[in-house]
């Protein structure tokens, strides 16, 4: 694991220094927070299962998110209950229709995922709790393991899940290595982290930092 964390740090390092801004939490307006007073009981237990397994997924040749298990396999080692596994399914046809993630941050047109935002230049703030509760043992196993997260998060939560959606389905590989980063970066200095959505005419571009 160390030495996954030493990849990641040693690949997004220059990128951060170049990339990372910070806001003070004065400038949150109209901003997407993290909530889960909507959320069912069923949903917020399936979550916390869900944490336990981020170690699970990886990025197949294609770039695509699978499990390393199959899905009894997950049942039996992590005790899912039938309707855990009905969601994870759903999670995973998720993943599936947001496409392979590329190798690089590769501009998108906006009318290809216009139908998937619904606000632009919005950003999703996680404070440094959401971190341990949602994003910190992903970043600690990888860009994986973190986009799973953020998968699970945006196929379950309401609003905010739409503006998790929207930065799902533009992730390349090295913004999601720079978030990573960011998570651990932000988890160890107490503070937040957010990730959002920028449009330039008609390009979304990801941001992302700490806060």
């Amino acid at each position: 694991m160390k030495e996954k964390i030493s990849k990641i740090i040693s690949i997004t390092l220059i990128m951060c220094l170049l990339m990372v801004s910070n806001v003070s939490a004065t400038q949150l307006n109209n901003v997407s927070k993290l909530n889960l007073n909507g959320l069912s009981s069923e949903e917020i237990n399936f979550l916390k299962a869900y944490q336990r397994i981020l170690g699970e997924f990886e990025f197949d040749k294609t770039g695509k998110l699978v499990l390393k298990l199959s899905l009894s396999e997950i049942k039996e080692k992590y005790e899912f209950t039938d309707g855990q596994i009905s969601k994870l399914k759903e999670v995973m046809q998720f993943a599936d229709s947001m496409g392979p993630v590329s190798q690089k941050d590769e501009p998108h047109n906006k009318n290809d995922i216009f139908c998937r935002i619904h606000f632009e230049g919005s950003k999703v703030y996680f404070t440094n709790e959401d971190i341990v509760t949602f994003l910190l043992a992903a970043a600690e196993i990888g860009p994986a393991a973190i986009y799973a997260a953020l998968v699970g998060l945006g196929s379950t939560l309401g609003p905010v899940g739409t503006g998790i959606v929207a930065v799902v389905g533009i992730l390349g590989m090295p913004s999601l290595a720079t978030f990573t980063y960011q998570v651990i970066q932000a988890h160890y200095a107490g503070k937040g982290v957010y990730i959002g959505v920028e449009w330039n005419g008609f390009f979304p571009n990801i941001v992302s930092g700490v806060w």
